[in-house]
């Protein structure tokens, strides 16, 4: 995924557009099956950047990138974790 975007258009369950700023860019190594995944921390547009939500970046079948909210617990507080780490350094 870029990771110079500053905007990220998504689309919601009605296929209206929602705008999003991008706070962080993060590639995470899961420390029990080493494998390396790429997160973005984002906001909605319009929302203060406090409300930041994580999406983890996957790949669809067309080889696009597509941005998935993450359902696992431990792999959320792994993001949070990360995010924590770069935003208060």
């Amino acid at each position: 995924m870029d990771k110079k975007l500053d905007v990220i258009e998504l689309f919601d369950e009605e296929g209206n557009a929602v705008k999003f700023n991008v706070v962080e860019f993060l590639d995470i190594k899961n420390p029990e099956t080493k494998e390396t995944n790429e997160y973005v921390i984002v906001y909605e547009d319009g929302f203060d950047e406090d409300d930041v939500i994580a999406l983890k970046v996957d790949i669809d079948e067309d080889g696009e990138d597509l941005l998935v909210p993450i359902d696992d617990e431990e792999e959320l507080a792994l993001v949070q974790e990360a995010y924590d780490s770069v935003v208060i350094d």
